[in-house]
């Protein structure tokens, strides 16, 4: 099982410190499916990122843009809270195809 990563949108300055097309904010989905015999369980976060843009040393125009460099810098940006949201992901499949859990409030 693994989660998938998309960038479902992003967000772009047309003019930042003397660069054009700056790409500032990343919009994006993390999946997980995961099937045990007939059922199937999914899992998706959505979130946003803001991309750290001091340094424009190494900067890429929004149109020359690839997808591959857009989710490194989001996996950059999310650090190590990238890990936590696939924990979560995974943990929550889990969970459907086998729930070992019951909630509730004792008083309801």
């Amino acid at each position: 099982m693994s989660v998938t990563w998309t960038i479902a949108k992003m967000f772009r300055s047309p003019n930042y410190d003397g660069e054009q097309n700056v790409v500032r904010t990343i919009n994006y989905n993390a999946s997980c499916v995961k099937t045990e015999g007939d059922k199937t369980a999914n899992a998706t976060r959505k979130g946003e990122v803001v991309l750290n843009v001091s340094d424009l040393g190494t900067f890429t125009p929004y149109n020359d843009v690839t997808e591959a460099q857009a989710l490194q810098w989001l996996y950059t940006a999310l650090g190590s809270e990238k890990a936590n949201i696939e924990t979560a992901l995974e943990m929550e499949t889990d969970y459907c195809l086998n729930p070992n859990q019951i909630s509730g409030l004792p008083w309801s």
